[in-house]
């Protein structure tokens, strides 16, 4: 696989983005934000990368943690009330210091009780399962034989996908099912940057759910609404499709804290203060 340019690199290109007038951070949460952790629940956002998503909320415009984590979960992991929250694959939002959340997710009724049902129907371990409260996220990192459990998986999420008008997103070592309503990562930085009035943007992210928000960030771009980087965050298990829509890279959550450290303390940004 061809390795988009590093990041850290090309300060001279994150320059020209961090030089518009409104500025905009985009960034995915577990595996970049942090690291993956083998169960989800075990995940801590450190202290080092929550003081300069602090710092960065107070340099740009929007600074918004954009992930497949319901929204509840995903506010208490990071604890920030001058960061704009997107959750359940942009199904949720709350915007920075709002007292209410904006669009909030529907329950899909007895989602998890269908899922536990059909995991103990195909007899197979190492699952974990996390409830979003409209979708359900089967994780099988732990797993003797991921591959086999990702297939039995497959085929029970999609047969329970069809029968309740759901559709499944995959990721690193996890399968989700809930509804999909047309929204997504990509929609959701679309209508943020738009409502934001965004003329630079920078979305990192790990994982094919990124993809859709490179995409729209891309469109952005090329429509001359904004200048913007699509920043893939790489590990072993990096999916080719997320280098391939990157246009530069980072190595893992350590060059994620690097990378943004620079942006807050000493880019372009670093002496504005809004």
């Amino acid at each position: 696989m061809t390795i988009p340019p590093r990041a850290l690199d090309q300060q001279d290109a994150f320059s020209q983005v961090l030089n518009a007038d409104r500025v905009g951070l985009f960034s995915d949460f577990d595996g970049t934000l942090t690291p993956i952790f083998n169960d989800p629940r075990d995940t801590v956002l450190s202290p080092v990368m929550k003081d300069t998503l602090s710092e960065l909320s107070r340099k740009l415009d929007l600074v918004a943690v954009v992930s497949g984590r319901d929204l509840r979960t995903l506010r208490e992991m990071v604890g920030l009330k001058s960061v704009t929250y997107v959750g359940n694959h942009g199904l949720e939002v709350r915007k920075a210091g709002a007292e209410q959340v904006e669009r909030e997710a529907r329950v899909t009724d007895g989602l998890l009780e269908d899922v536990e049902k059909g995991v103990a129907g195909i007899v197979v371990s190492g699952l974990s399962l996390e409830d979003k409260g409209m979708s359900v996220a089967a994780h099988y990192r732990n797993a003797p034989d991921p591959t086999a459990v990702r297939s039995a998986l497959s085929q029970m999420l999609k047969s329970l996908a069809i029968d309740r008008g759901l559709e499944i997103r995959e990721g690193k070592m996890v399968l989700e099912i809930g509804p999909g309503a047309g929204v997504n990562k990509g929609t959701a930085v679309d209508r943020l940057a738009r409502e934001f009035e965004l003329t630079g943007a920078i979305f990192l992210g790990d994982d094919v759910t990124d993809c859709d928000a490179f995409d729209a960030l891309h469109e952005l771009v090329r429509a001359g609404c904004l200048k913007g980087a699509a920043v893939a965050v790489v590990d072993r298990e990096t999916p080719e499709a997320v280098l391939k829509k990157a246009d530069y890279c980072l190595l893992g959550p350590g060059e994620v804290e690097e990378f943004l450290r620079w942006v807050a303390y000493e880019s372009p940004r670093a002496a504005m203060k809004l």
